[in-house]
């Protein structure tokens, strides 16, 4: 079998799950050709290549034919924030116009049998009579989280991306989601569809060493972290719902005025707050505050800040899944997140445990964090059970159920 995976952008999350994803099905099945194909090898972000091309998988960047040579970045060439947005939405549309065009002059549909999507935003569905899978993720974008007005889910990117995707679903193209939730949603936009979606379960996004109690000591001692701290492991996008989070902290701080809230992923850069009030945080210049945050750390130094947690949290309102609950339960890291379907979804058929909360309230939020460190017995239970049941459903598994259903399309 030989499988094109095309992958012109992704968010970090998406990434990690690719690269899982390609090195599980060539652990599972040598004899599986695989080629990605990536706009650059600066866009590759997580990925590291020389170990995909160590098992194997041939990679090929858009960049070598002189059609793109780098990934989509947004510009403020003016001062007017409109004219910025209004600036960007021309420059991608033109940026995606050259990606498609590279694309379909430089894929060879011949020397594959199939065509997978990871990443299908942004980027027209090849017209092929081969099977194409293609992975939605999620439908963040047909939902309003009262935050649109920076062009994030604005009724623009509403129809651009259900205009992409149905362009995919018109072609026939079979998806694959990771929660009965995300079948839910893809059922509920695209009701006549003709491929329903396939649901496979992702593992633990990183593959962490877990690390000595000295080795996270000296790392955090390094970051000037000395206190114990609860970790928020995400982007900025307005559905992770950083705010309620601060909101939650007020009450938090009431019981344990010393713990911290530590902040990591893309975009959150420079975050230095104090909470005095449960409607908003202060700014402030002293690291030593009560939020902090240390943006898109490098894998080794995210694995050490999240190991070194005494929670990993999770309120986001609505996502295919708990990605950093993943990782966490694989690390044996107790959780607390928000009680919405697709978190419940992998609870039920993962086996994992966590701390559930109302994501639209900060003081039930703030009960479940305080619920649990009141209780270090029910963590350490969380945490065992959790970590058995992540060292069960590896990639290995993930592998063999993606295999299973790009076979049975090629029969």
């Amino acid at each position: 079998m030989k499988i094109a995976v095309i992958n012109q952008s992704s968010s970090t999350g998406g990434w990690r799950y690719l690269y899982n994803l390609v090195l599980g099905i060539k652990r599972f099945d040598e004899s599986v050709d695989i080629t990605i194909f990536l706009p650059s090898t600066n866009a590759s972000m997580t990925f590291d290549l020389e170990k995909l091309k160590s098992h194997g998988i041939k990679i090929e960047n858009f960049s070598s034919y002189g059609v793109l040579k780098k990934s989509f970045r947004e510009k403020n060439r003016f001062k007017n924030k409109f004219l910025n947005k209004f600036s960007n939405k021309i420059r991608k549309i033109v940026f995606d116009f050259k990606m498609n065009n590279s694309i379909k002059k430089n894929l060879k549909q011949d020397d594959f049998d199939l065509f997978f999507y990871s990443w299908p935003y942004g980027i027209e569905c090849v017209n092929t009579n081969k099977p194409i899978f293609f992975i939605p993720h999620d439908f963040i974008y047909t939902h309003s989280f009262g935050f649109d007005g920076v062009g994030i889910y604005d009724k623009g990117m509403w129809k651009a991306n259900l205009f992409c995707h149905e362009k995919f679903v018109d072609n026939n193209a079979i998806p694959i989601v990771s929660s009965h939730y995300i079948e839910d949603e893809f059922n509920k936009t695209f009701p006549n569809a003709k491929n329903k979606p396939n649901i496979v379960y992702l593992s633990a996004l990183n593959d962490y060493e877990e690390k000595s109690k000295k080795e996270i000591e000296e790392f955090l001692k390094n970051k000037n972290l000395n206190n114990d701290y609860v970790l928020f492991a995400s982007n900025n996008m307005p559905h992770k719902n950083l705010g309620n989070l601060l909101g939650a902290w007020y009450y938090v701080k009431q019981k344990y005025p010393n713990l911290k809230l530590i902040i990591s992923g893309y975009g959150n850069n420079d975050i230095m707050l104090n909470i005095n009030s449960s409607y908003y945080a202060d700014h402030t210049y002293n690291e030593d505050c009560d939020v902090r945050s240390f943006g898109l750390l490098k894998d080794d130094e995210f694995s050490m800040l999240m190991q070194g947690a005494k929670i990993v949290i999770n309120p986001s309102f609505c996502e295919a899944g708990n990605g950093s609950g993943l990782d966490a339960w694989q690390l044996g890291v107790p959780v607390a997140m928000s009680e919405i379907e697709p978190f419940k979804n992998q609870i039920d058929y993962l086996g994992v445990k966590a701390e559930l909360f109302d994501p639209r309230n900060s003081k039930d939020i703030a009960r479940a964090i305080i619920h649990l460190l009141d209780n270090p017995s029910i963590m350490e239970e969380n945490v065992k059970i959790s970590k058995e049941a992540m060292d069960k459903y590896t990639w290995n598994e993930v592998a063999k159920q993606y295999l299973e259903n790009f076979r049975n399309k090629e029969r």
